[in-house]
């Protein structure tokens, strides 16, 4: 081709936008609804609002018109749309019909007073994809001219934030107090028409207003049906009020209505926290973190009865004037600054404050790769969801606490009053350091509700990703990090010491009630109740005896009755029934003497009473210690088989080397080094699929739930092991009829697997002899998952032991908790394990079934 006609396509060959584009943006830069209405707030914020009003109207009808992008009344279009409905589905576009138009339902209408557009602004702004002029103010650190706010937007989102809740948009704005722009955007456009450059706009001019602002109308709303349920509209209200910080900002306001059912969110959100039974505040300034903790009294009740019957006669009796001085002087809490108000609904507040210093230098991290994040604020509130407690906001129906605090469960991060990373996922790790051995009474991710507070020009290197859900990965996050691990460490440690300091209390006064020695234990409980049994054991023949002598004297009286009712000699009768007096008198001494010695032996069960109740509460010790065990147990058993296998590649790994440096000497072909470079980076990558999967077996994930395909996991663990069972001349045939999702911690899912394959490797290899080709099968038909081999499988005398503690029939290596723990864990979620009937050709069993329909769960 010559150039000259090469100039004449030159034109052709440019970036072309498909309209469809904005859609993409929608739904995957605007997490949901909730997301897209605080993107609109923003932009009133920005312009200097002193208000903005969000107005939903599920009730609102209306007609739109394709050919004018106007709304309309027009009887004949109208006429002409229900004929249209009658051939097509409702609602779909029709664009070889000019004059056709749908109908639109419900309308959210955006109001403020801010400084409002001018034709400038909208064509420059809102039609500028992605565009913001705030990008270059925030970088210049420029505030808003009125009330110098820092900027909060700068992605350009908010039109594609209305794309997210309807189709049509509706902008009218006034601004300098002239005449006033109307633009109308019909987003439906954008999935029949080949270019952006045919995206049609229509833009309308409005009379002069004596006030600036903006005016959006949002019309056909995207899941309509939706927004009618008054349970969706509540949620939408709550979650609002958690995305805004709205009480720390005195110069703008929110106010939200549905249907005109308004709620005064800010209210809401101050009524909910106030029922936190720990809020904790900080404020990281410079190079000091102060940190404050209020808890109370009700936080040291128990769940459990005996801890509540306690809580209600030492504590609670006095106000815990006792408790308060044990406190005091409890050595594990005098790192605190304590202080007890006299009046309020806080039992104690409790202050310390952390140098920066300890914050960093305690961290394996390189100093070069922390930075401090700017100062900063934050607030945490812990709830018990065990009450049904209930308020009633103002101008709306009675909201039960428990069920919407868990819409806004979470510690969410805040950009001054908007938030920019959701609290949805436990980014802090608040439930790794409670699951992580930490304290049993540690805060737990599914009860907290929090917010940090950022800065947009303090905290500058702390960046939001553009989807809202997470913090971008840099040095200022780094350090961020670590000081939100510190606050928690304040928080954890003080409820768990002071939580056991109440269980202590509790325990030394029922001692001292019981006329016990503070060093009483579960062994002199055990001697006393032995003994109060060994006493009621003595006593029964006596009891026995006494209770014949009732008997026989009863036996007489009746005799003695019959006889009278029978006499008509009068003498007779008299000296009968003086006889029958003395026996009535025998059995009254008879059963005063009963009743006397029974209430002597309730009266040593009632004393013994603590001496039982300690035995129980040192067996429940001793249960969880157990169940911790279990875990370490499992850990230890995957990191026994990790490293046997480490230790095999690494060892292979250091002979192709010396191979690799042996042909470097003779300077072979490179060929062949660059087929012993690839094969060592291959062991490399085993090494590396070997320790991912550890990981998620390790303690601090051991009891993230969370749901999971059956099918994945099988798939997971078996591809990734595919190296071990090559090496072990294994294959594996994997057999999926249906798969089903399952609410399970991973790790613990992967060390069923681990335990089951292991035992099998096991046996495979001691009876290779007897095997021709060395198999594992899985098969999955929805909960059931049946694992097996072609072994030599269990002897039927073998066979009932197998899942219980340290029972192993390994000639070397076997301790006997592989199907100990299998079968804990399964039953922990509902779940169960056991060996089918089926044999095999040695007469042996080999199937194992796991039912994992306790399990399951819809997706």
């Amino acid at each position: 081709m010559i150039d000259s006609e090469l100039d004449n396509v030159q034109e052709d060959f440019k970036f072309k936008v498909n309209p469809y584009l904005l859609i993409q943006l929608g739904e995957e830069l605007i997490t949901n609804k909730n997301q897209a209405i605080l993107e609109l707030i923003k932009n009133s914020y920005d312009a200097d609002a002193n208000w903005c009003n969000v107005e939903v109207d599920t009730n609102y009808e209306g007609f739109f018109s394709f050919k004018t992008n106007t709304f309309t009344e027009d009887k004949k279009l109208i006429e002409d749309f229900q004929h249209c409905i009658k051939l097509k589905k409702e609602n779909e576009l029709i664009y070889d019909q000019p004059q056709i138009i749908f109908k639109v339902k419900g309308k959210i209408t955006f109001s403020d007073d801010g400084t409002g557009m001018g034709m400038d602004d909208i064509r420059d702004g809102w039609l500028n994809i992605s565009g913001s002029s705030k990008r270059k103010l925030k970088k210049l650190k420029k505030k808003t001219p009125i009330f110098k706010r820092e900027y909060i937007g700068d992605k350009g989102l908010g039109r594609v934030s209305s794309m997210k809740l309807g189709s049509i948009l509706k902008i009218q704005s006034w601004k300098d107090t002239q005449e006033g722009i109307e633009a109308t955007i019909n987003w439906s456009q954008a999935r029949y028409i080949d270019s952006l450059d045919n995206f049609k706009v229509d833009i309308n001019a409005l009379s002069a207003s004596t006030v600036n602002g903006t005016t959006l109308e949002i019309y056909n709303l995207s899941d309509f049906s939706q927004w009618q349920e008054s349970l969706y509209q509540t949620k939408v209200q709550l979650s609002l009020s958690s995305m805004l910080a709205l009480q720390n900002n005195n110069n703008f306001s929110v106010a939200f209505s549905i249907d005109g059912d308004s709620v005064d969110l800010r209210k809401l959100n101050k009524e909910l926290l106030n029922t936190a039974v720990c809020k904790f505040s900080y404020k990281f300034c410079k190079d000091h973190l102060f940190c404050i903790g209020k808890v109370k009294l009700n936080f040291y009740k128990g769940t459990k009865l005996l801890e509540k019957e306690r809580f209600k006669k030492y504590i609670e009796s006095d106000n815990a004037e006792r408790f308060k001085q044990y406190l005091k002087n409890y050595k594990l809490i005098s790192d605190y600054r304590l202080i007890f108000p006299k009046r309020g609904d806080w039992y104690i507040i409790f202050k310390m404050r952390v140098p920066i210093d300890e914050i960093f230098s305690s961290q394996a991290l390189d100093e070069e790769k922390i930075d401090h994040p700017g100062n900063f604020d934050a607030y945490i509130n812990y709830f018990f969801f065990n009450t049904k407690t209930e308020i009633n906001p103002e101008n709306s129906s009675t909201i039960n606490v428990n069920a919407f605090l868990k819409e806004m469960i979470g510690v969410g991060v805040y950009r001054d009053m908007f938030r920019i990373v959701s609290g949805k996922y436990d980014w802090m790790g608040i439930g790794k350091e409670q699951l992580a051995g930490k304290g049993f009474y540690s805060l737990r991710a599914s009860n907290v509700v929090g917010r940090i507070n950022l800065d947009v020009y303090e905290n500058l290197g702390l960046k939001e990703k553009s989807d809202r859900e997470g913090l971008i990965e840099n040095e200022a996050l780094n350090g961020f990090l670590l000081i939100t691990k510190r606050m928690l460490k304040f928080a954890n440690d003080f409820l768990n010491n002071t939580r056991r300091a109440a269980s202590s209390f509790k325990s030394d006064q029922e001692k001292f009630n019981q006329g016990k020695k503070l060093d009483y234990d579960a062994q002199n409980a055990l001697s006393e109740i032995s003994d109060l049994f060994n006493k009621t054991i003595d006593s029964s023949p006596q009891i026995l005896e006494s209770f014949k002598s009732v008997n026989l004297n009863i036996s007489k009286s009746i005799e003695t009755g019959s006889v009278l009712s029978n006499s008509s000699n009068i003498m007779e009768v008299k000296t009968l029934a003086s006889k029958s007096l003395n026996n009535l008198k025998k059995v009254k001494v008879s059963i005063e003497d009963l009743a006397s010695k029974q209430q002597d032996i309730l009266d040593d069960f009632v004393e013994n009473k603590y001496s039982v109740n300690k035995v129980v509460e040192d067996f429940e010790m001793i249960e969880r210690q157990i169940s911790e065990m279990y875990d370490h147990i499992a850990i230890g058993i995957s990191a026994q088989s990790l490293a046997h296998e480490i230790n095999s590649i690494t060892s292979y790994i250091i002979r192709r080397i010396n191979q690799l440096n042996k042909r470097l000497e003779l300077f072979d072909n490179s060929e062949k080094l660059v087929e012993i470079i690839w094969d060592v980076k291959s062991n490399v990558n085993s090494i590396q699929k070997q320790v991912s999967l550890l990981s998620p077996m390790l303690r601090s994930h051991r009891e993230l739930k969370g749901v999971i395909s059956v099918k994945k996991a099988i798939e997971d663990y078996f591809f990734t092991m595919q190296r071990k069972f090559d090496k072990e001349k294994i294959s594996f045939v994997i057999d999926i009829v249906e798969d089903i999702n399952i609410r399970f911690n991973k790790g613990k899912l992967l060390q069923i697997f681990e335990n089951l394959a292991n035992n099998s490797i096991y046996w495979l290899g001691h009876y290779q002899k007897k095997i021709k080709k060395k198999e594992i099968h899985i098969k999955l038909n929805r909960n059931i998952l049946v694992f097996s081999d072609n072994g030599h499988g269990i002897e039927p005398n073998k066979a009932k032991k197998i899942f219980e503690l340290f029972v192993t029939y390994r000639t070397n290596g076997g301790v006997g908790l592989g199907l100990f723990i299998v079968n804990q864990i399964l039953t922990d979620y509902g779940c169960s394990i056991r060996l089918l009937n089926t044999k095999n050709k040695f007469g042996n069993y080999y199937c194992f079934e796991i039912d994992l329909g306790g399990a399951f769960v819809t997706q």
